[in-house]
């Protein structure tokens, strides 16, 4: 009998330790939507104000070493935006185009109000980091490759916050997922860029081109997958 309890109580402590997480992952799709000033921006030169980029990161429990889970874990996160392409007219003939994206690495941090699993679990979100806001003049040479003629990278600063729902669904092998749907607000300050529809290939050749400043600031939608590890 003693040998009994003993074996149950090890398989208790087995099944609650294993409830410990080290941290999360998540994945998603993002539908960002140009906000204030860089909508009116985008607007004035006729460009889509909307595009899907995506997402992805780590986050750690404070508190695992302590055999307990944190309803706040922090970690980082990238992701990426795309904000489409401009023709660009040349005198040389030719094949040129001028294409916009961004990119950003941010700390985050994650509260969960809800530890257990449950069938919608809502989290909020901080973050903070450097965005990388890149502009460039590419020719598409002929045998179908393209070379970079200019390239204009600068980095900001971005920041902001979300609050989303995740919606429990197990795998097979009963790990824990959630389909998580969130709203959030990034906003990102002043950027040095090449302004759309500027660049122009002039006949010796060389790239003519004007600059301005933007502030990428969206409101996104976010869809995608949260996992425990």
């Amino acid at each position: 009998m003693r040998y009994f309890l003993v074996l149950v109580v090890f398989i208790c402590f087995k099944s609650n330790a294993q409830e410990v997480d080290k941290g999360s992952w998540y994945v998603h799709l993002v539908s960002g939507s140009a906000a204030g000033e860089y909508k009116t921006y985008l607007d004035n030169y006729n460009r889509k104000t909307s595009k899907i980029g995506f997402d992805g990161g780590f986050l750690f429990n404070l508190q695992r070493k302590s055999g307990v889970n944190s309803p706040m874990q922090i970690g980082a996160e990238v992701g990426f935006m795309p904000w489409g392409t401009d023709p660009v007219d040349s005198q040389i003939g030719g094949s040129f185009s001028n294409s916009h994206r961004s990119f950003w690495i941010n700390g985050v941090a994650r509260y969960r109000p809800i530890l257990a699993a449950s069938k919608v679990n809502p989290f909020f979100d901080l973050f903070i980091g450097p965005e990388f806001v890149n502009s460039t003049i590419t020719e598409v040479l002929s045998s179908g490759e393209t070379t970079n003629i200019i390239k204009v990278a600068k980095t900001t600063k971005n920041y902001g916050l979300g609050a989303g729902l995740g919606i429990k669904r197990e795998n097979r092998n009963g790990e824990l997922r959630y389909v998580d749907i969130g709203l959030y607000y990034q906003y990102a300050e002043k950027v040095r860029s090449i302004r759309r529809n500027s660049a122009y290939i002039l006949s010796d050749g060389t790239t003519d081109y004007e600059e301005t400043i933007i502030k990428p600031t969206t409101i996104q939608v976010k869809l995608g997958f949260t996992g425990f590890l």
